[in-house]
């Protein structure tokens, strides 16, 4: 996850990054922008920067973002919690896979499901009325 510190004028934005190593875990650091291997303070094997899914901030992309939303977040599936741990854009596409969803294609709109046709229900419904109001001569 990244977040910032501040200096006390305001002006000054230091970012701080989560890293995770393999065998210690994860840990801070303050590293630049391309600096996305970085020794583990502990044991000094390299470790790898991670985005937290579960805090967001504006500097998420809208992608992670929009996912969140609807991800059901209490799931025990293998394709969301490895996504809720790491969202990355393969395991966005594991994910999508895994539930059935799938991107528009182009040309494709948004749409709102049409209305059913209640004009054969109402003309069943009136048939049945009948059927059990009929009064039988004879």
């Amino acid at each position: 996850m990244k977040k910032c510190l501040w200096a006390e004028s305001g002006v000054i934005k230091i970012p701080i990054y989560d890293n995770e190593c393999m065998q210690c875990g994860v840990f801070e650091s303050i590293a630049g922008y391309n600096d996305t291997v970085l020794m583990c303070p502990k044991c000094g094997k390299p470790s790898h920067r991670i985005i937290s899914g579960s805090h967001r901030t504006q500097d998420d992309a809208s992608w992670i973002r929009s996912v969140l939303d609807v991800m059901d977040k209490e799931s025990k599936e293998p394709h969301t919690r490895e996504f809720l741990k790491r969202p990355t854009r393969e395991n966005y596409k594991n994910w999508m896979k895994a539930t059935g969803l799938r991107h528009f294609e182009p040309g494709e709109e948004r749409q709102r499901p049409r209305a059913p046709d209640l004009s054969k229900v109402k003309k069943e419904t009136w048939e049945n009325l009948q059927k059990r109001r009929r009064l039988s001569v004879g």
